[in-house]
């Protein structure tokens, strides 16, 4: 039985292959062996994705291995040298399917342990595992086949590894701080004051605690701590009571990266499309969303409203980060964006059947 962490998550897997034939028999071919229990006839699904089940665009997924291609030989008729790999498959939002393959070894190898990186596309709309098992015909499986054990999933962003949040509680609290940097110099004799802003230098910070939890819950909170190794790693956080927009949020919303000028890092305004068109208040003011990692908030007073053609220019805070790409899905529900700890020193009170004071204080990570 194989057993595969994706942080956190965990699969148990059985004997009920799944192969699939992708091209015609009697020359290479690829064929995807598609595993999981008996019972699945597809590839179970990863589940670190965003909080409404979509992968989020720009993460960097490793996939780590053992395989064995020992008893996998060349095609009895042409000879090919087949392969086995891990990777991800991307179900995109046009309808098709991607194939990316992280790591692969070699036909008639023994036991080796492998590790490759997969980033997550822009239009992708759901993620599975697989192992990649290149053989000539489903036929011949039962004679050629490898062998996958110990197979891990790690997410992470500009080398930063993710830790997802435990879900067994809610924060009671949070407290949200939003940061400008802008310098000011004032005369001293005529007490005008000139002002610099430095686009792009703005910060998110925030203050969460717990309620009183047991000890089970309190487990998963502090072993939580431990995996964040102070300020080193990550983890994905939103506003708990604001999950949902207050406007009607009409249409599929997605980044609009048709013209060079649009979606710049530092600019203010998300230029998107995909609306239903002519609506009006898609978005209210203070709605939040997210564009890869980032977590934004609408700013100013004003509804934003759709045009004809379904395009909306959207004003944000803070400003964009990386430049999104074109069609870029903007998450809308369950927004969130990427945090880190702010000190290093984790502190937690306990008691005989409770833990308290599990707080701690963060800050948006760049």
């Amino acid at each position: 039985m194989f057993i595969s962490t994706f942080q956190g998550a965990q699969f148990s897997w059985g004997t009920g292959y799944n192969v699939v034939l992708t091209s015609g028999a009697g020359g290479p071919s690829d064929q995807w062996l598609q595993f999981g229990c008996p019972t699945l006839t597809s590839t179970p699904t990863l589940d670190y994705t965003g909080l409404d089940g979509v992968p989020i665009a720009g993460t960097i997924i490793t996939c780590s291995a053992w395989l064995n291609s020992s008893s996998l030989t060349g095609h009895p008729t042409d000879g090919h040298n087949w392969t086995t790999g891990v990777g991800i498959v991307f179900n995109l939002y046009d309808g098709s399917q991607s194939f990316v393959t992280a790591a692969t070894i070699p036909a008639g190898q023994t036991w080796t342990k492998v590790s490759g990186t997969v980033t997550v596309p822009a239009n992708a709309k759901t993620m599975a595992a697989y192992l990649a098992l290149d053989m000539a015909a489903a036929s011949e499986a039962p004679s050629l086949y490898s062998l996958a054990a110990g197979i891990t999933y790690a997410v992470g962003f500009n080398g930063y590894t993710i830790i997802p949040m435990p879900t067994t509680a809610v924060p009671m609290q949070l407290d949200m701080e939003i940061t400008d940097s802008v310098g000011v110099v004032q005369s001293p004799f005529t007490l005008q004051s000139q002002f610099q802003q430095w686009p792009g230098a703005e910060q998110w910070t925030c203050n969460v605690g717990l309620p009183p939890v047991t000890r089970g819950t309190s487990d998963s909170w502090i072993s939580w701590y431990m995996a964040l190794q102070g300020i080193l790693n990550t983890f994905f956080m939103g506003d708990f009571s604001h999950t949902v927009p207050t406007g009607t949020a009409l249409g599929t919303p997605l980044v609009d990266g048709t013209s060079l000028g649009y979606n710049l890092p530092t600019s203010y305004y998300l230029h998107t499309k995909g609306w239903t068109a002519n609506q009006p208040a898609v978005l209210n003011p203070g709605d939040y969303l997210q564009i890869g990692v980032r977590l934004h908030r609408i700013a100013g007073f004003v509804p934003v409203n759709s045009d004809q053609t379904g395009n909306a220019v959207i004003p944000i805070w803070p400003a964009i980060r990386e430049q999104p790409a074109d069609n870029q899905l903007v998450i809308l529900n369950h927004a969130r964006g990427l945090w880190r700890l702010a000190d290093n020193k984790r502190v937690w009170t306990e008691r005989p059947t409770k833990v308290l004071g599990l707080s701690f204080k963060a800050s948006e990570a760049r």
